[in-house]
């Protein structure tokens, strides 16, 4: 009899010990979930960073125009600033070759490019009496700023896929690879 009771209790122990176990599989579900938010937030941030850019490009080339059209421009001068413009997308980087050099190289050239643009406003006597000069000078600033913000976001979600990716099995995409970011990692 006494071994029978042992036997019942010692089941009820294992029963009770597995019952408290975590669901592996629930885990497994739960980080897949975590890792594909996490993605699709890196590429949510990464398309506004570039929807940003490519409307920062866009203004600089407008603004360009405009100043041609004005009294006092230097019409080689700004032809030279379009030509610097119509360069930067070979400049810019991708998420496949999100190396520092090409990000500062970029960011160099795109510096470069709006520096030039300012000092042009600058030599034109009434530049500035003109709302659309105004309004782009500002659009490209808020653009190029909001292109920061969106670094930053991307970073941080990159920085939590690569967490979560790496903590289990390949994700659910299946790609299993870790997304390169922005700042520099030592």
């Amino acid at each position: 009899m006494k071994t029978n009771f042992l036997t019942i209790a010692l089941g009820f122990t294992c029963l009770t010990f597995w019952s408290c176990k975590p669901d592996a599989k629930k885990d497994e579900s739960a980080n897949n979930t975590g890792t594909s938010k996490a993605l699709q937030s890196a590429d949510s941030s990464w398309a506004a960073m570039m929807r940003s850019d490519d409307a920062k490009m866009a203004n600089m080339k407008r603004l360009a125009s405009e100043l041609q059209l004005l009294e006092g421009a230097d019409s080689v001068a700004l032809k030279r600033i379009h030509s610097k413009i119509d360069s930067l997308p070979a400049y810019r980087y991708e998420m496949e070759n999100l190396e520092n050099s090409r990000i500062d190289k970029y960011d160099e050239v795109c510096t470069a490019a709006i520096s030039a643009l300012k000092t042009e406003i600058s030599r034109i006597p009434k530049a500035t009496n003109y709302q659309i000069v105004n309004q782009l000078v500002s659009e490209i600033t808020a653009a190029d700023d909001s292109v920061l913000f969106y670094r930053k976001a991307y970073d941080s979600s990159a920085d939590r896929y690569n967490s979560l990716s790496g903590t289990g099995k390949e994700s659910a995409e299946g790609s299993g690879k870790k997304l390169p970011v922005f700042r520099v990692i030592p």
